[in-house]
């Protein structure tokens, strides 16, 4: 193991200097369900991704309550200091490594074996999205929480004992809440029950792998069901009009990718130019060959298995890998992601190794460094190199978008978030040709206008800045951000009752809008001199301001101390600036800073 941690040292010291990037922005800086305690249960308790709406409501499929503890434990030791969110991820790698190592002891890998497959692990250059990314941490919570409870489901089937079987469920229970893919570990559980039981020649091995199988699957479907009650749904959000030949027709191609990259990790990047398949165009290129490809490592892993029948247990693991195929649910550019496949990369190298290293009568003490051990960490470094140069990639969200758009030129996710990222480097004229490709390929998408509108505005180019924001709400979606910007432009040019129209408008169109989108009404009416008619407003929605307590909605006490002032009520206003500043306690992101600053001037401490 020191050698598998410090192949993982060479990968990913340079990490450490990375920035938040992607999902990071929202996950963490902008987050507030973990930076605020009285929010911590609301974070354990909805999906990830609805502290996005002003009323907290279901916002995706994704209920991954372990993956919340994990980024609340985080921020209350880091705060927003990147490198230490960094450094979490790679010691949580480090654990998922060493819990895998002690997996393929139990199983009596034969020790050279073991040693490969944990320094490849360690190192491998696919691993980089889910160890450098902040928010990539799932797969990796999924592998620790999966491996502990197999080992514990080792130990339990020697000496039997609540306190084990607590634990063993624990495991499963904390892998199904790190990633939803977790519910497929009864499968797991079921094969190694069955290979060992005919191992060690124990009576109806298939009525012993049933058996053994019922209680993670009770957890499975107890996890199920609290998160319908959450999410409201079962299954994932479809978000295309895919059909299903055209799904299960692009499976092939989706395989062979991942299988590539984990033999000939060459070319890695956040966008990769495959998309799913019209079911009218297979050719031998797109689906035969990949078919082929597929079947004949089939056959591999087979023969693997006939080897060394311990392996089935390991391939077993490639079950993880087949909720990316339902690409119904997928981002139609997000068809492949290297993250699918950290946990699947552990079978693949189980298979390799024991279809080489195949004698199971090598005891634990015999490890020597041989010809065979050279040339496997000689390997293993070539790819943690691999690995510390590709990590580079992910130390900013220029470097990280840039590498997208080279490796899927004709991707708009990658083109809007590269326009995003040089815009937020005070780069806007480098920004925008990106962000009006995108537009080009993509019409109707709302972000990419709203981004586009904030570099114009870095240029102060209003006229393309209000075209480009107000297109963005006309699009609808998740857009309405781009209401607050475009008031504010008509703020700043005069046109008040435009920006008073702006937001009444959006409020109507958009329950969700209403709790934040009122407080940006009050605040333009207050400018207008309608004092008596924004705190009516304000007094109307009183309710919001103490059951959802997300920035946007509590900057309803800020606006209520500025009217409170207007009444020349000071004893009011300050208790308004103080409830502001109570509440936002720990918050980062938006104006949030600024606003607590000028609160703290009001009040004169």
């Amino acid at each position: 193991m020191l050698v598998a941690w410090a192949l993982i040292a060479v990968s990913y010291w340079n990490a450490l200097g990375g920035e938040f990037v992607y999902d990071d922005h929202l996950q963490v800086q902008k987050n507030p369900l973990i930076q605020s305690p009285a929010l911590w249960t609301t974070a354990l308790t909805t999906d990830v991704w609805s502290f996005k709406n002003a009323d907290l409501r279901r916002s995706s499929n994704y209920y991954r309550p372990t993956f919340s503890a994990w980024l609340i434990v985080n921020y209350t030791l880091f705060r927003t200091w990147a490198g230490g969110w960094h450094l979490g991820n790679i010691l949580l790698h480090g654990l998922a490594t060493w819990l895998g190592f002690l997996v393929l002891r139990r199983l009596k890998i034969v020790p050279i074996g073991t040693a490969i497959i944990t320094w490849l692990f360690a190192c491998h250059p696919i691993h980089v999205e889910s160890v450098t990314w902040v928010s990539g941490s799932p797969d990796i919570l999924l592998a620790c929480a999966l491996f502990f409870s197999l080992i514990a489901y080792l130990k339990v089937r020697k000496e039997p004992s609540l306190k084990l079987w607590l634990l063993v469920l624990l495991g499963a229970l904390l892998g199904v809440g790190s990633k939803e893919a977790g519910a497929l570990f009864f499968v797991v559980i079921a094969v190694t029950e069955y290979v060992l039981s005919r191992q060690e020649s124990l009576p109806k091995p298939f009525l012993r792998a049933a058996k053994a199988a019922l209680p993670f699957l009770a957890v499975a479907i107890g996890f199920i069901l609290f998160r319908y009650k959450v999410t409201g749904q079962f299954g994932a959000s479809v978000g295309n009009t895919l059909t299903n030949a055209s799904m299960f027709a692009s499976i092939p191609q989706a395989i062979a990718f991942y299988l590539r990259q984990a033999f000939i990790p060459y070319e890695l990047s956040s966008a990769y130019p495959m998309r799913t398949l019209d079911i009218g165009s297979l050719g031998f290129g797109n689906f035969w060959a990949p078919l082929f490809f597929v079947l004949s490592a089939l056959a591999g892993m087979v023969w693997a298995i006939r080897r060394n029948p311990i392996a089935a247990i390991g391939v077993t693991f490639l079950v993880f890998v087949l909720p990316s195929f339902y690409f119904r649910a997928l981002h139609p550019e997000h068809m492949v992601r290297d993250r699918y496949f950290y946990l699947p990369l552990f079978a693949v190298l189980v298979a390799v190794a024991c279809s080489i290293f195949h004698d199971s009568s090598v005891e634990w003490d015999r490890f020597r460094w041989t010809r065979a051990s050279y040339i496997g960490l000689g390997l293993a470094f070539i790819l943690a190199c691999q690995s510390m140069s590709y990590s580079r990639v992910w130390l900013n969200d220029a470097a990280l978008w840039g590498r997208g758009v080279e490796t899927d030129p004709n991707g708009t996710f990658a083109l809007m978030n590269v326009c995003d990222a040089l815009r937020v480097r005070n780069r806007p004229a480098e920004a925008i040709p990106f962000g009006l490709r995108s537009i080009a390929l993509k019409p109707k998408a709302p972000r990419a206008h709203y981004i586009v509108g904030l570099a114009y505005k870095e240029l102060h180019d209003f006229k393309n800045t209000e075209k480009h924001f107000a297109e963005a709400v006309r699009l609808g979606g998740d857009s309405y951000v781009a209401a607050k910007p475009l008031g504010d432009l008509m703020v700043s040019q005069n046109r008040l009752d435009e920006a008073e129209q702006l937001y009444r408008r959006s409020i109507k169109r958009s329950s969700s809008y209403a709790p934040a989108g009122t407080v940006n009404l009050a605040e333009v009416l207050l400018i207008q001199g309608k004092a008596d008619e924004a705190f009516a407003l304000l007094k109307s929605r009183e309710a919001d301001r103490e059951t959802i307590l997300i920035p946007e909605v509590q900057r309803a006490w800020f606006v209520l101390g500025r009217i409170y002032q207007a009444f020349d009520n000071s004893v009011e206003a300050n208790k308004c600036f103080q409830k502001y500043r109570e509440r936002t306690e720990g918050m980062m992101g938006g104006d949030i800073r600024a606003l607590r600053d000028a609160a703290k001037l009001y009040i004169g401490e």
